[in-house]
């Protein structure tokens, strides 16, 4: 499982159930002739508040790649930097950098940039969160393709990743590869 991105955009900072949230959850597709490709979820929620009603709504559409993730997070941040009723901040919560609030009027091209250089560094290194207690014997981690170890063989070209159990245990767990 992998470590989603979050976008919150804030109308009122008093006021956090009024807050629009996208969430960007990376997914591993393994193709019929054995490659492996990421795939992209995206939900979009907005609150009942906003939509005057007893529930929130939420649109979800699947990007196909890297391409696609970067090409949809630039027009979203050019829109909201453009917006004339602009949102209050913007939170950032990117996977491996602290979490961000920046302001609308602040979004502008080297904060982008920025954005989109973290998402590129992330293709093929995006971070695994450990399997839970039930699916493994000890700590998960991921670490850089080795040729001594053919864990996820099939992978490698693509994600450049395979998981061992502790420091000690670096055998083959097929069962496990993401």
């Amino acid at each position: 499982m992998y470590t989603v991105m979050n976008i919150c955009m804030i109308s009122n900072v008093k006021d956090t159930v009024s807050d629009e949230r996208i969430t960007i959850r990376p997914n591993l597709v393994k193709a019929v002739d054995g490659d492996a490709s990421m795939e992209y979820d995206v939900s979009h929620t907005i609150p009942s508040s906003m939509l005057k009603s007893k529930e929130s709504m939420t649109t979800k559409m699947t990007l196909r790649s890297m391409k696609e993730l970067i090409t949809y997070i630039e027009s979203l941040l050019v829109l909201v930097h453009m917006d004339e009723s602009p949102y209050a901040s913007i939170q950032f919560d990117l996977p491996m950098i602290p979490s961000v609030i920046l302001s609308p009027k602040n979004l502008h091209y080297t904060v982008r940039d920025s954005i989109i250089k973290h998402l590129k560094l992330l293709e093929n290194t995006w971070p695994v969160v450990p399997l839970p207690s039930s699916r493994r014997n000890s700590v998960a981690w991921a670490c850089n393709y080795s040729n001594e170890n053919p864990c996820c063989e099939t992978m490698k070209p693509k994600l450049n990743k395979h998981i061992f159990f502790n420091d000690e245990d670096t055998s083959y767990h097929p069962e496990y590869c993401l």
